[in-house]
């Protein structure tokens, strides 16, 4: 369940970058940045358990945060299950509700 959230969230972030750029070239470079503000506030460059308290509770802002905590309990735990992980899940898909309605919602098409 954690994985398939994760799957949809970055769809869906996907499709928000895209419903913001003109071309091709704006995805691209700004699918990079925001990746790389996201995962380094999210703990993949530098672990959130070694920040300060400040900047772990910021990492709670982006999908990366949740989804990192959520995989650690479920690798590192002994015994970890679906119940222990429930408020990671339910995190992740709220991210990628919140990033495919804002895709959608912006997204021009073409006839």
């Amino acid at each position: 369940m954690l994985t398939i959230g994760v799957a949809l969230c970055a769809t869906g972030l996907g499709l928000a970058i895209a419903s913001v750029s003109s071309t091709e070239k704006q995805i691209s470079s700004l699918g990079s940045v925001v990746i790389l503000i996201m995962g380094l506030v999210g703990g993949c460059m530098l672990p959130r358990v070694l920040m300060p308290h400040v900047l772990q509770q910021i990492g709670l802002a982006v999908p990366h945060g949740w989804a990192l905590d959520g995989y650690y309990t479920l690798l590192v735990r002994k015994g970890a299950g679906f119940a222990d992980v429930a408020k990671q899940i339910a995190a992740i898909y709220g991210f990628a509700f919140l990033f495919i309605a804002f895709g959608v919602r912006r997204f021009r098409f073409d006839a």
